[in-house]
């Protein structure tokens, strides 16, 4: 799993929504959350995902965007974006690409990526932050937001 001060030097992704993003088109944000959750509409990622809703509007003011993302299927991120209003996009990783680059792959990908969020400066491409919580869901927007604080304050 990609640590606090590594770099990601390149970067290229497709929401569910069809956007292609990478570090460059990212730079007018001053974080980037990244946040792999196992599978849509259970539980524990239901949870996950709502408490990142709900931070949306505190972690855009203090200049960060937000992306889930898992292995699930683009119709299936969009029928659990719908059903629970999220306001930011959601990624399907089907490939396994960011799981590998990000390095939450359980078991090379036999089983699901592990619950983990990373917080990037697209400026650099340093990972500021990154953790990993399978238990306590609320953490991962919490500790998000703190970092971007962190990050905007320096």
């Amino acid at each position: 799993m990609l640590k606090k001060g590594d770099k990601i030097d390149q970067l290229t992704f497709k929401t569910s929504t069809g956007h292609t993003y990478d570090l460059e088109t990212l730079k007018e944000h001053k974080a980037v959350v990244f946040f792999f959750y196992p599978k849509d509409f259970t539980s524990g990622c239901t949870k996950e995902v709502c408490h990142f809703r709900d931070f949306y509007s505190e972690i855009r003011e203090a200049g960060g965007a937000i992306f889930g993302i898992s292995l699930d299927d683009d119709a299936s991120h969009e029928a659990f974006r719908d059903k629970h209003t999220l306001p930011y996009e959601l990624i399907s990783d089907k490939e396994k690409t960011l799981s590998r680059q990000f390095g939450v792959l359980r078991l090379g990908g036999l089983l699901l990526v592990r619950r983990a969020t990373f917080v990037i400066d697209p400026q650099t491409g340093e990972v500021v932050d990154a953790f990993s919580s399978e238990l306590n869901m609320n953490v991962h927007a919490d500790r998000a937001l703190e970092s971007i604080k962190a990050l905007a304050d320096k």
